[in-house]
């Protein structure tokens, strides 16, 4: 039987059809615009292709996926952590995009760090659709997505785009200057580096590193706002660094666009900022939670 072009296999298809653009179920919201539908995922679930679609209309589809951003440095002076990796193939042709087939994808939001057990040293998990995972932020001087800051115990901080993808999913992240300076080194973000700390105590820490936007047109214009403002009216921010924290009464570094946190106050769900330090004017030891993931996947499906 056909509608619209498209026809209902018969038995032991499991409910398959078989037409040119591609269909399917699954997230959270599902938005509709014009002839193409988002499926936002703010927690875990499940993609069911139920077509798979032809080369003469839609076989693939488009993905933004973002990690969990990484937790705070939890001493005087915290390092900033990492946004979480930031991945997308927006925009792409209908048949040029990520292929799909007839199954069910699990789709995997990963978690902002500092949840549980500790929020000290709970790490932040990766994102992943289908053969898309985007690398979890790093914390205090360790590799992710992007980077986390250092706090000047040596370490050094955190390298970026540990994936080794092409485009990079983040940047590394900040320095202290070393030593006892006061000043730690902000995280990276998806868009730039955290920056370096401060070597003295009337200046502030190291400053995230910003997140990058997703033109609004990936949702369309009756969707909910995602994300974080930045500085371009017309996309939504993700992944910034978390602020490196200091000692009183030096100030603690601000949160890149995109969710970067500062000192205690937690980054956005969903937008994938990593933590900020922990600063002795907010609390010792007090380090911000990194904000948890999103998963978004666009098609054609008239």
């Amino acid at each position: 039987m056909s509608n619209f072009g498209y026809r209902v296999l018969g038995f032991g298809s499991g409910g398959r059809t078989v037409g040119p653009f591609v269909s399917a179920t699954g997230g959270n919201t599902t938005i509709t615009d014009g002839n193409f539908k988002i499926h936002v995922y703010t927690g875990d679930g499940t993609l069911a292709i139920a077509n798979e679609g032809t080369a003469d209309g839609s076989n693939s589809v488009e993905y933004f996926v973002i990690a969990g951003g990484g937790p705070g440095g939890g001493k005087y002076r915290g390092a900033g952590a990492g946004g979480g990796g930031w991945r997308s193939n927006y925009p792409s042709p209908a048949t040029g995009g990520l292929p799909v087939i007839f199954t069910s994808y699990p789709v995997q939001v990963g978690a902002g760090g500092g949840s549980s057990p500790s929020p000290r040293y709970s790490a932040s998990t990766p994102s992943i659709f289908s053969t898309i995972t985007s690398t979890r932020g790093g914390t205090h001087g360790q590799p992710g997505g992007s980077g986390g800051g250092n706090n000047g115990n040596g370490s050094g901080a955190g390298t970026g785009n540990a994936g080794g993808f092409s485009p990079p999913e983040g940047n590394p992240g900040g320095n202290s200057t070393g030593g006892c300076s006061p000043g730690a080194g902000g995280g990276g973000g998806a868009n730039s580096a955290g920056s370096n700390g401060s070597p003295g105590f009337t200046t502030p820490a190291g400053a995230g590193g910003n997140g990058s936007g997703i033109a609004t047109s990936f949702f369309g214009p009756s969707a909910p706002s995602y994300g974080t403002p930045g500085p371009s009216g017309s996309s939504r921010y993700f992944s910034g660094g978390g602020g490196g924290g200091t000692y009183s009464p030096g100030s603690p570094g601000s949160g890149g666009y995109g969710g970067g946190g500062t000192t205690s106050n937690p980054s956005p769900s969903n937008s994938g900022g990593g933590g900020g330090g922990g600063n002795t004017g907010a609390g010792c030891c007090s380090p911000g939670l990194g904000g948890s993931g999103f998963v978004a996947i666009r098609y054609k499906f008239q």
